[in-house]
């Protein structure tokens, strides 16, 4: 399924101007606050900021994660989430790329995606697997990369780029697919990426 996203209207929650980005300590991109609402059984606390394209999802602010994000180089501190909308973006470089631009030095920058289970296999022992007891019905799946995968493939090095990863955790493998957390850090390496 592939989502068509449309450019963001002026009927915004909020408009783009309304953010101070000072008062940001968690950006959520891609996720509204229905769904943190809906999870975590609670309102988010203060400092959280949901963006998304889909009004439904209840987001602060409409933006298309597809175009630049209408924020200034080095403005977001804490925390900048990116859930399950990798296999959604038209140009996930982008998305990376603008994500490591708004974040301070010291940002965490978190995201939930997919990666190949045939990556999974042959990095075994770095996810503390032994190759051997990953059981996988269909070995034609592995010859092939889904979407996901390669977009979250795409996505993540870019992130290595201006980013050092600081945690990754597995949560599930599939026949193609397998659910990864990853955290990175933003360095500083002398200019904004």
């Amino acid at each position: 399924m592939r989502l068509n996203f449309k450019k963001p209207s002026l009927n915004f929650k909020k408009s783009q101007t309304d953010i101070d980005p000072e008062g940001i300590n968690f950006l959520d991109l891609g996720q509204g606050r229905t769904i943190y609402q809906e999870e975590m059984g609670e309102d988010p606390p203060e400092g959280m900021v949901f963006v998304d394209i889909d009004e439904d999802t209840g987001p602060d602010v409409l933006w298309d994660l597809n175009e630049r994000i209408p924020l200034p180089d080095s403005s977001i501190g804490g925390t900048i989430n990116l859930g399950q909308v990798i296999v959604y973006l038209q140009n996930p470089a982008l998305t990376a790329q603008e994500m490591l631009r708004i974040a301070k030095p010291g940002t965490f920058i978190t995201i939930s995606t997919n990666i190949s289970t045939k990556d999974v296999i042959a990095d075994a022992e770095t996810w503390g697997l032994n190759p051997a007891e990953i059981e996988v019905e269909d070995e034609a799946s592995l010859k092939m990369d889904s979407e996901w995968a390669e977009k979250s493939n795409i996505f993540l090095n870019i992130l290595n780029s201006g980013a050092q990863l600081v945690d990754r955790e597995l949560s599930g493998i599939y026949e193609e697919d397998a659910h990864v957390f990853y955290t990175f850090q933003k360095v500083n390496r002398g200019k904004n990426i």
